[in-house]
């Protein structure tokens, strides 16, 4: 019998303050393993917590920058002080440019900055946790990409999909890595999913000139009807993202490693 299987699994979830994060934290609650929440804004984090440990999951809370090194070192070592080893890594942290019709007004900055978050945050986790999944002889991590990395958008939008198109290569090269460990390595790359953190990218950008609308329901609207089109015809939602994160990460999934999952409603497929 597996070590995992003489203790509740621990699943730390990155960047689990709200949207699809939140979600997952929620789903695996449901699962009763046990959580460490991270963000990096405490009260933020405080906030989730108490209303996942109100349904008796044991939670910790961690907080820390995915750009800082030591920052990164010290959350998983809390989060190990809390509730022992993380068994499951959701690398969820991430971040979107506001957006630009222009992709030029990105700055090398910020696709400096895009990459430092969504693929070298990533990267800074996995070190930290697998020497305690390799100890334990199993793991599951997963990684929530994008479609973009398959589908970029127009304008700003560009550099998000390059940077999730990274962190789509490190998944299945990490697998290959990984072989025979009994750790497993997923992606899990949503389309559009219907979370704040989504509207408000296109309402804190520059939307004039873009021809998608002035407003998020008119964005919306032109965005599926047009390059987000799919087969279900709507948004997704969080929880469905999360139903998927979590079978990756149950003992049932144990045949599935170095794939990419798309939850996109078929958008790739009406393309």
């Amino acid at each position: 019998m597996s070590k995992l299987h003489a203790v509740v699994p621990h699943a730390l979830v990155t960047g689990s303050t709200s949207g699809i994060g939140a979600a997952i934290v929620d789903r695996l609650a449901e699962e009763k393993i046990r959580v460490s929440l991270h963000g990096r804004d405490a009260d933020c984090v405080e906030r989730v917590a108490k209303k996942v440990a109100s349904t008796g999951t044991e939670v910790a809370t961690v907080i820390g920058d995915v750009r800082n090194d030591d920052e990164v070192e010290a959350v998983v070592k809390e989060a190990q002080a809390a509730h022992g080893p993380v068994n499951i890594l959701i690398n969820n942290a991430g971040r979107m440019p506001r957006f630009f019709p222009d992709w030029e007004k990105t700055s090398n900055e910020e696709w400096l900055d895009l990459y430092d978050v969504n693929v070298l945050g990533a990267v800074r986790f996995v070190r930290n946790v697998l020497p305690q999944m390799k100890e334990c002889g199993w793991g599951r991590i997963v990684h929530i990409g994008s479609v973009s990395a398959d589908a970029p958008p127009p304008g700003s939008q560009i550099s998000y999909g390059a940077s999730k198109a990274a962190l789509l290569n490190f998944s299945v090269g990490l697998a290959r890595t990984l072989e025979g460990s009994g750790i497993t390595v997923n992606c899990v790359s949503p389309g559009l999913i219907d979370t704040p953190g989504l509207v408000r990218i296109f309402e804190e950008g520059d939307l004039a000139g873009s021809g998608l609308g002035n407003t998020w329901p008119e964005v919306r609207a032109t965005l599926m009807s047009g390059i987000r089109r799919n087969l279900v015809g709507r948004m997704g939602d969080a929880a469905e993202v999360a139903d998927l994160v979590a079978f990756l990460c149950s003992t049932r999934a144990g045949y599935i490693s170095g794939a990419n999952y798309r939850i996109d409603g078929g958008t790739m497929a009406g393309r």
